[in-house]
């Protein structure tokens, strides 16, 4: 079987939006020590699902901290566009998806382009 072309960063059951926003702060030397280039984000364990203000947050901090990856693809309960947004503009190539088939598909798909713009 082969291994994924992809990490995934699975926060504990009952983590809040600050262990989140900690994680993804280190998240890049973490990714860039182990060779990673796409990473799945699965929030469906966090305490309080992200309301609009903490999806801007989530959405800058990605683009800030992790736009050095090819893909990140977050695992919401519902899709949030505006997230998506921001951490584009700032150069990240995250998507989000209610889905947690979509977000595989799209993680290890050959595509390259950034949506969004």
């Amino acid at each position: 079987m082969a291994e994924p072309r992809y990490a995934t960063f699975l926060p504990p059951p009952g983590a809040d939006f600050r262990f989140l926003m900690n994680s993804i702060e280190r998240g890049r030397a973490r990714t860039a020590s182990a060779g990673v280039k796409r990473v799945l984000v699965d929030l469906l364990a966090l305490q309080d699902e992200p309301q609009e203000i903490e999806s801007l947050l989530l959405g800058h901090h990605v683009g800030v901290h992790l736009s050095g990856l090819d893909r990140i693809a977050v695992l919401l309960s519902r899709e949030i566009a505006f997230s998506e947004t921001v951490a584009q503009r700032l150069g990240a190539n995250m998507r989000v998806f209610d889905s947690r088939v979509a977000a595989i598909a799209w993680l290890e798909s050959a595509e390259t382009s950034v949506t969004g713009f």
